[in-house]
């Protein structure tokens, strides 16, 4: 999306927000300044305006965070959380109640049978709608909470407020940011953990760089991660691959100052936790993050206009990393971790099979052992779509 493309979906955010808060204001009373005080102890507040996209499952999907904050002195349980069509506030897109909630929230009372909001506290609501197709999307959303407020009354409250735009346009198009294969995907869109959680108070603001990311992982031809003795990087299969360009672009800022890490005791520098990166700019105006690159094999610098497929380091295993692997995610803001995450679509790539136990992977990946994939029946060719965790896919070899 371009930057003027960008304002002006702001500026419409701002002009439709206000709108809103008029017309809610009117519906309560037909005068504002006689109408009773609308008391809305828990605060809905959206992290960002979802940007619809198409996943390897072939689904249209909305991604995003709506943080739920107690501003009152008193215990809340959370009942039911609800996404709207904002042009039809009847029409319910999603409905998490108990069970699901659990599922998908981070709270602080993780030992609760209910879903208790303490005072002055919040949790935060990991919101995934998928929907067949993509005119099935709401052109604007909102959310309705059904709470109990724990006191002598136990008063059972509802309220709708956190209003969204949804962006509509096609996510930006990229080549793929390695070659060859087989890679499995760990984080992307619809995992519940990792990546998708990330949500960090980065330069006074809640920031989700990460919403997109993808860590990709290199199997052997045996589907082994490693070959050999797991404490050796070198044995890694991932390890010494080459990165490539994802567009035509600049780069934007380099770190190459770190040692890779021993296997699976990812630490590192807290301020530095991509380890060696790449920051480079996108035609788009949004930017490309690339981390854990292998010591001293950046091949690019600062300024450099670089061209799409264009080798420009090699996997490695620096930074806050278990083992060899390529972080990637796109970003609006040239920062590692401060600023929005944004979909991406991948042009060309074929799925080839996949991973469902995911401790069974971790098991084989700490032994050296070969990973136990479900193969597809028939290899899919896929254009433009975001890879969905879990997926083993294969890219074109580097020419």
């Amino acid at each position: 999306m371009s930057k003027k493309t960008k304002f002006a979906t702001l500026f419409g955010l701002i002009i439709t927000i206000i709108m809103k808060l008029e017309c809610g204001a009117a519906e309560l009373n037909n005068n504002s300044a006689t109408a009773a005080v609308n008391w809305t102890p828990v605060i809905i507040n959206p992290t960002t305006s979802p940007h619809a996209f198409t996943g390897s499952d072939g689904l249209t999907n909305l991604v995003y965070e709506v943080v739920l904050t107690n501003y009152s002195p008193l215990l809340i349980r959370l009942d039911t959380f609800n996404v709207l069509d904002a042009n039809n506030s009847q029409k319910i897109v999603l409905s998490l109640t108990k069970e699901h909630l659990k599922e998908v929230i981070t709270t602080h009372n993780k030992k609760k049978k209910e879903i208790i909001i303490n005072p002055h506290s919040f949790i935060v609501v990991w919101v995934n709608i998928s929907f067949n197709k993509k005119e099935e999307v709401p052109a604007s959303l909102l959310h309705n909470i059904v709470y109990k407020i724990i006191s002598k009354k136990n008063e059972i409250k509802d309220h709708t407020g956190g209003f969204l735009l949804v962006d509509k346009h096609e996510p930006i198009t990229i080549a793929p940011p390695l070659s060859g294969g087989p890679w499995l995907v760990i984080g992307g869109y619809s995992g519940q953990e990792g990546h998708r959680r990330a949500l960090f108070p980065i330069n006074n603001s809640l920031q989700n760089a990460q919403r997109f990311a993808i860590d990709w992982i290199k199997l052997d031809k045996e589907n082994r991660t490693c070959t050999g003795n797991t404490k050796e990087v070198k044995n890694f299969a991932a390890y010494g691959e080459v990165v490539l360009a994802v567009a035509d672009g600049t780069i934007i800022g380099i770190v190459d100052k770190f040692s890779d890490q021993p296997p699976f005791t990812a630490s590192g520098d807290p301020l530095y936790p991509g380890g060696n990166t790449i920051i480079m700019s996108l035609p788009t105006g949004d930017f490309a993050f690339y981390a854990h690159l292998k010591p001293s094999s950046i091949r690019v610098h600062p300024g450099e206009s670089v061209k799409q497929g264009q080798v420009i380091a090699l996997v490695g295993n620096s930074g806050n990393s278990t083992e060899p692997h390529l972080h990637f995610h796109i970003t609006d803001k040239a920062f590692t971790l401060g600023a929005n995450s944004i979909p991406y679509q991948i042009d060309n790539f074929k799925v080839e099979g996949q991973i469902t136990d995911w401790k069974k992977f971790a098991k084989n990946d700490l032994l050296a052992r070969p990973q136990e994939i479900i193969k597809a029946s028939v290899i899919q060719t896929k254009n433009n779509e975001l890879p969905k965790e879990g997926i083993i896919l294969s890219f074109p070899e580097k020419q």
